[in-house]
C-alpha cells in the first residue's frame, strides 16, 4: 500500500518541479550583434494583450544604413510617433505560435532635397509562423543612425515603406 502510494505521489512532486522551473523561464532577453537589436520576450510572447494577460514590453532594436531591397514578412504599420533619437511603432501581423524579429534599415543614399530625405524599413521575419491570430505588437526603434549629420539641429525626412506620411528628424 505504501509502494502505491508513493508511485501515485512522485510524479505530482516532478510536476510541481517542471511548472515553477517553466515560471522561472519565461522571460528572456536576447541581443544580437550583428544589428544590435535588443528582444526581450516571453514565452507566452506572441499571444495578443487582453484583460487577461499583461502587456508585452516593446521590441526594441537599433537603426542601421543597408539596402532595403531585403525580403520581408507582411505586417500593417499602426502607428508611428517619432521623439527625439526613438521612433516608436505599432505594427499588427499574423502569428502566435513562433518568434518574430525585426529590423530597421535605412537607405544609403540620400536625396540632394532641403532637408535632404532618405528612404527607411522594417523588415519582418515571422520565424515561420503559420498562426493566423492578430498580433499587436509594440516597436522602439534607435534611429540616431539614420541623420544626416550626427551635429544638432540637422534635419532629414525618413520616408517609411508602407507608411504615407513623411516623419522629419531632428537630430538633438
Amino acid at each position: 500500500m505504501k509502494r502505491f502510494a508513493f508511485i501515485l505521489i512522485l510524479p505530482l512532486a516532478f510536476a510541481c518541479k517542471t511548472q515553477k522551473m517553466t515560471a522561472e523561464e519565461t522571460v528572456e532577453e536576447v541581443m544580437n550583434p550583428n544589428d544590435g537589436s535588443i528582444e526581450v520576450s516571453t514565452n507566452a510572447e506572441e499571444a495578443s494583450t487582453d484583460s487577461n494577460s499583461k502587456p508585452q514590453k516593446p521590441y526594441r532594436v537599433k537603426a542601421k544604413i543597408a539596402e532595403l531591397a531585403k525580403k520581408t514578412d507582411y505586417y500593417t504599420i499602426k502607428s508611428v510617433a517619432l521623439e527625439g533619437t526613438l521612433l516608436f511603432m505599432t505594427v499588427e501581423y499574423s502569428g502566435g505560435c513562433a518568434r518574430h524579429t525585426f529590423e530597421f534599415v535605412g537607405s544609403p543614399a540620400v536625396s540632394k532635397s532641403l532637408p535632404p530625405q532618405r528612404g527607411v524599413m522594417l523588415i519582418h521575419d515571422n520565424g515561420g509562423d503559420q498562426c493566423e491570430s492578430i498580433v499587436s505588437r509594440d516597436i522602439e526603434i534607435d534611429i540616431s543612425e539614420l541623420a544626416y549629420k550626427q551635429e544638432s539641429g540637422s534635419e532629414i525626412i525618413l520616408n517609411l515603406e508602407g507608411y504615407d506620411e513623411p516623419l522629419k528628424f531632428v537630430y538633438p
